[in-house]
């Protein structure tokens, strides 16, 4: 449980992958939403009637790769505490998807350990159980 009384949940990839039927009809933030997975990730979700939330930088995700109309879009990074504190406030579960390709990660190893570890904490302390 939160400081703020409220449960909420992050999920991992492999949990992902065993069952995303659980969300359904559920209030989802999805860091990295963008992306290649984050944005199946949210089409999968929208098809299961849950009201999803992106957080995402658009550094290597892109905005195409949403449906607008059915998204609230959040742009910045899963670093800013202060920013990720705000957007969980109204999530019931959140996915942490952020990270950078395998190109950026290798050519910038710092920023994209900051963004993968970083954003992780930043996830679990602002809104993860």
């Amino acid at each position: 449980m939160q400081e703020d009384g409220k449960e909420r949940t992050v999920l991992s990839d492999r949990s992902l992958q065993s069952d995303l039927s659980r969300l359904r009809g559920k209030r989802v933030l999805i860091t990295g939403g963008a992306g290649f997975v984050g944005s199946r990730t949210v089409q999968r979700l929208l098809e299961l009637g849950s009201d999803v939330t992106v957080l995402d930088d658009f550094f290597t995700g892109r905005e195409e790769n949403l449906p607008r109309a059915e998204v609230r879009i959040i742009r910045g990074s899963v670093t800013d505490e202060t920013l990720v504190e705000g957007a969980v406030a109204g999530a019931e579960f959140v996915l942490h998807m952020a990270d950078r390709n395998i190109n950026v990660a290798r050519k910038k190893p710092a920023q994209s350990f900051s963004t993968t570890y970083g954003g992780t904490v930043s996830a679990l302390r602002r809104g993860g159980t």
